[in-house]
């Protein structure tokens, strides 16, 4: 069986006449656009890859279908007037306005959108599971479709538009007392998400819709009195390239969760050729993969390790919690009225899953624990420009202490999680990152739990070891991974871009192209002498189109 699209009437009401689809006004950042531009991914360009990454993002579907079910959905129905393009990272998003004034939203998955088909229907589950059994305010969900077997032509999600206005339009001016009452709703939502007691590691799907075939595990009635709900395999990116058998889920024990991890990782460095290894620290693939395999046995360890346990329980967490993904009431600004963006939510070990959200995040010499934020000894004879930067961290580090305090206060589980030892949570971050990253961090993570085996209270001695030629290694090639981040940190920096390159379409791209090659001549005359001017390219993350 194969997932099931569905469509929600809330009124039985006698369908209108449709407009045709030619008839409907398209447009994208205020100007009129046509269909072809409606596919395409117009929300700017990239440094690295550009065509590829366009590629990626563009979609045809039939524009006429898609109108005539938001017609005929929500809680009134009337012919579809206006669509404009909103565009995402992973999904063209669709504000779609119907004659009768009422607005929808719809999302239609792109190529890289992840595990195809899943990546949907868990999206929908979750806002859907969300909804139902927390107080966290997300849209409503009136039709969806997890295949390209409909009259669209594309996975598709319609659902309700989140009501008020993104935070990140009126963050910076509201006062601190909305603020501070936005982080306490946030913490207690994030406590009462975190406090459901979910069986494995995965992704949630609506039981009624997942195919036989897959493994799945059934929600019990005490997290889902429904019996709508259960936890099977993860949607994904990272898991879109790997065999059928290596995907699967879900994950029952700790144990499963890294070693699926490592499994995966080990498949992706095996098919990648040595040319591709373009800087000398990611080493051979026979290397990465022995790395990996190491990892595996430390996996059985660590599953088992009390310390690590009680920190692990499968937790569903938003993803990537940012500004434009909180709505807030136009009249009381301190109110959330909807969250949105669930897609790739999955249910992990809750040491994994614990974040600052972005604008939350605290300054570089932040102190936890409860001390309070306070200035310098030297503030008063620091110039004016020195003064400015100062006060924005001391602002930063009030917010991220009101949010540190709120989670200690109203989810002091995950404010422990957070605060174990890091060296476990990046251990399990390098493993997945090896075939990104290179093996760099996960040996450095390795070394750290053999040299602390007995420190760290785990059971016996340590299944591995490195030889002191080894250790001399890593160092050697952990140095030239640090100064590739130093490299890709100075470039996202000056470009002002992200790790893809992107570059908003209101910027002049063959400008920021001069610049790349630029800020490029700039770094390989800093490091004149010390490496040659190949060794430099490689390391520099947008150099390959220039």
């Amino acid at each position: 069986m194969s997932f099931l699209s569905r469509s929600r009437r809330l009124f039985t009401l006698k369908p209108l006449p449709l407009r045709p689809s030619e008839s409907i006004s398209l447009i994208c950042r205020g100007k009129s656009i046509t269909q072809d531009e409606l596919f395409q991914f117009t929300n700017g360009r990239f440094l690295t890859r550009d065509k590829q990454q366009r590629d990626a993002r563009y979609v045809n579907f039939d524009l006429g279908a898609l109108c005539a079910i938001a017609a005929s959905i929500g809680p009134s129905i009337s012919r579809v007037r206006e669509v404009e393009k909103l565009e995402g990272g992973f999904s063209k998003v669709l504000r779609i306005q119907r004659e009768n004034g009422t607005e929808l939203i719809a999302k239609i998955s792109c190529p890289n959108a992840g595990l195809a088909k899943y990546a949907t229907a868990s999206e929908v589950a979750v806002l859907e599971y969300v909804r139902e059994y927390t107080d966290i305010p997300v849209p409503s969900i009136y039709s969806w479709s997890a295949g390209a077997s409909n009259p669209v032509g594309a996975e598709y999600i319609i659902m309700e538009k989140a009501p008020g206005v993104q935070l990140f339009r009126v963050w910076d001016q509201i006062e601190e007392r909305s603020k501070l009452a936005i982080i306490e709703q946030l913490a207690k939502w994030e406590s009462q998400l975190m406090s459901i007691e979910f069986p494995t590691y995965g992704c949630v799907y609506s039981r009624h819709s997942f195919p036989d075939s897959d493994r799945k595990t059934d929600l019990s009635t005490d997290i889902d009195r429904s019996g709508s709900y259960c936890v099977g395999r993860s949607g994904d990116p990272t898991w879109s390239t790997v065999p059928w058998d290596l995907a699967s889920g879900p994950r029952l024990s700790l144990t499963e969760f890294g070693t699926a991890l490592a499994k995966r990782e080990i498949y992706r460095v095996s098919r990648e050729s040595e040319s591709a290894h373009v800087v000398d620290h990611r080493g051979t693939a026979a290397e990465q993969i022995l790395l990996l395999e190491t990892t595996v046995e430390l996996m059985k360890i660590l599953g088992s390790h009390s310390d690590l346990l009680c920190h692990s329980k499968p937790t569903l967490c938003h993803p990537d919690l940012h500004l434009g993904d909180i709505f807030v009431s136009e009249d009381d600004p301190s109110k959330i009225s909807a969250i949105i963006d669930w897609r790739f939510a999955q249910i992990a070990p809750m040491f994994l899953q614990l974040r600052w959200p972005g604008f939350l995040a605290p300054p570089k010499d932040y102190t936890a624990g409860i001390v309070s934020p306070k200035f310098p000894d030297d503030y008063e004879d620091m110039d004016d420009d020195e003064m400015k930067l100062v006060e924005y961290d001391f602002k930063q580090a009030t917010i991220a202490k009101a949010y540190e305090v709120r989670s200690h206060l109203d989810n002091k589980d995950a404010y422990d999680a957070m605060n174990m030892p890091r060296g476990y949570r990046e251990l399990f971050i390098g493993c997945g990152e090896t075939w990104a990253e290179g093996p760099a961090p996960l040996r450095k993570c390795l070394i750290e739990v053999l040299n602390f085996w007995h420190d760290l209270n785990l059971p016996g001695e340590c299944p591995y070891a490195f030889s002191p030629e080894e250790i001399q290694k890593h160092a050697k090639q952990f140095e030239q991974y640090r100064e590739q981040h130093r490299a890709r940190e100075f470039a996202l920096e000056y470009l002002d871009t992200d790790a893809d390159g992107w570059i908003p379409p209101e910027v002049d791209f063959a400008k920021k192209q001069q610049q790349n090659r630029t800020l490029l001549a700039l770094y390989v005359d800093r490091m004149s002498g010390q490496k040659s001017r190949e060794e430099m390219r490689k390391l520099w993350p947008f150099s390959e189109e220039i």
